[in-house]
């Protein structure tokens, strides 16, 4: 039997042509050829049937619409054994048609054989193993081995994934079989073909074979959102065990996986471990420094690529270089100055690891000012105190620096000083009667806010390498401050030099104004962007 399997697909015909004789013992002889017409490969209803089923999702309506599909092999198997009248009404979220058939025959030795046929398949073919195909006799007629292999049918059904209705079919034994081979058992389902006779014989394999449909097994996402594609690997793998290699790949090939696997970009998180009694830093949470939605709380869907964490319990080994591999070389990224600076301040980090190369700040308008230790009530002022900036200067290994900046219309994620200003001093009487403050926009041109913060942040950032600008930035704004770091850092080795932006004027013509001067007069003017 195990030889015969073998030896079968090796030697069978192509798709479309079947063989009255199969033998996969010798050579094969030349035979009949029957072609196979492509509509009968696979049940399915037409595309207005299609929508008429997900528009009327009752089990009775699906059953009419197979009515009208023609597919008598499918409707067979229901008229035979139909669905409880209570069910009828049922939604297909509520109940799908569940197939009981007749009482199992132990000694049936054909269905027996094509479980077994169905068990090889699954391990060579990553598509079959995904239909789920399985046998069920239909009828309770003796079985065809021993005894019956004398052109006598049996009915049987063949259940699979993403086909509510069982599908009938007949299956027959060679004349003068001395063996019971898959070589030697032929299927046809039950019905007429196009031309009005009877649908072919097909050997047991190549029929099995035609059964899953790729489309449907590979296009779109499951219901938990996994690609349909990789679904089917995944089941393909549990049927037959199989695992793939990891620690065969060159260490370089594991780090990509890992990432790939823990994701490309972190959001580490602090939280306080209770056996080392400390606040230990953790590759992310799902509560905290994760992206906002707007309107929505903080959610670990909202990253482009959220963690399976699932692979560091695999081994103690895959674990550290796991470890290693998402901590080196990953984007840390970090939507709030707290959060930042207590992943930096946690007494427990992976000390071993430069782990901070690559950081991600992504804040609002109002956080880079704080950040930054820069205030505007009552008037615009920077407290070298208050400023968190000396962070970013003291890593020493911090070799690229993103700086993200949000939409200014985005009032619900981007936040800035002058509208806090508004909102925390409108109610006062000062502010009611002085027009100037009363006319006071509260959203500032962004174009200027960005060359604002980034003045304020000049001496944190001007000696790391690499510094990159992107989100709300505009071309201009962009451009000037990728050449003033560019030169700054070029030339870090002579002090004495400006580079050709001096700092302590431009920082001088910002600070000391009041708010409505700030930004009607000389800070972001709304109109002038």
């Amino acid at each position: 039997m195990e030889e015969t399997l073998k030896r079968g697909p090796r030697t069978f015909p192509p798709p479309g042509i079947y063989i009255n004789d199969l033998c996969y013992r010798s050579p094969l002889q030349p035979a009949t050829l029957v072609t196979h017409h492509r509509w009968a490969q696979r049940s399915v209803l037409s595309k207005f049937e299609e929508l008429e089923a997900a528009k009327m999702p009752r089990l009775e309506t699906r059953i009419k619409v197979l009515e009208r599909s023609g597919n008598v092999s499918r409707l067979l198997t229901v008229k035979m054994f139909p669905p409880p009248e209570d069910k009828l009404q049922t939604t297909q979220e509520e109940y799908r048609y569940e197939f009981t058939g007749p009482p199992r025959q132990r000694d049936d030795q054909v269905i027996q054989l094509m479980i077994k046929v169905i068990q090889f398949l699954n391990k060579r073919h990553m598509l079959f193993a995904a239909a789920n195909v399985w046998p069920h006799a239909l009828d309770t007629s003796p079985p065809l081995w021993p005894g019956r292999a004398k052109g006598a049918n049996k009915l049987y059904a063949f259940t699979q994934a993403f086909e509510e209705f069982p599908l009938a079919a007949e299956v027959t034994i060679l004349r003068g079989a001395l063996e019971l081979t898959p070589g030697k058992v032929f299927v046809r389902r039950k019905g007429q073909g196009q031309d009005g006779h009877q649908q072919p014989w097909t050997p047991l394999i190549h029929w099995l074979l035609q059964l899953p449909d790729p489309d449907r097994l590979t296009t779109g996402v499951t219901r938990r959102g996994v690609p349909r594609m990789l679904h089917c690997q995944q089941v393909w793998w549990q049927k037959t065990g199989m695992c793939f290699p990891l620690l065969r790949l060159p260490a370089e090939l594991r780090a990509l996986v890992y990432r790939h696997a823990l994701g490309e970009n972190i959001y580490p998180h602090t939280r306080y471990d209770q056996s080392l009694g400390t606040e230990k830093l953790t590759l992310g949470s799902i509560y905290y420094n994760v992206p906002i939605e707007q309107g929505r709380q903080p959610a670990i869907a909202a990253r482009s690529d959220p963690p399976n964490y699932e692979i560091l319990a695999l081994s103690k080994s895959i674990r550290k270089e796991a470890l290693k591999a998402v901590w080196v070389g990953t984007w840390k990224h970090f939507v709030r100055p707290s959060y930042f600076a207590d992943a930096l301040g946690a007494n427990v980090i992976p000390l071993t690891y430069a782990w901070l190369t690559r950081l991600h700040l992504n804040f609002s308008s109002e956080d880079y000012f704080s950040f930054f230790g820069v205030s505007i009530d009552p008037n615009v002022s920077l407290s070298p105190a208050n400023s968190k900036g000396q962070l970013l200067s003291n890593i020493s290994e911090l070799r690229h620096l993103e700086l993200s900046f949000r939409k200014p219309y985005d009032i619900h994620r981007n936040r800035n000083p002058w509208s806090t200003f508004r909102d925390h001093n409108r109610h006062h009487t000062w502010f009611q009667v002085d027009q100037k403050y009363r006319s006071m926009p509260s959203i500032p041109c962004q174009k200027v806010m960005v060359d604002w913060i980034l003045t304020f942040a000049f001496p944190f950032i001007r000696n790391i390498p690499n510094v990159y600008l992107v989100g709300a930035v505009k071309r201009v704004t962009k451009q000037k401050w990728d050449y003033i770091l560019a030169r700054e850092y070029a030339g870090r080795k002579f002090d004495d030099c400006s580079h050709g932006f001096e700092h302590a004027r431009e920082l001088a013509a910002l600070l000391g104004r009041q708010p409505y001067e700030s930004v009607n007069n000389y800070g972001p003017n709304p109109y002038a962007c």
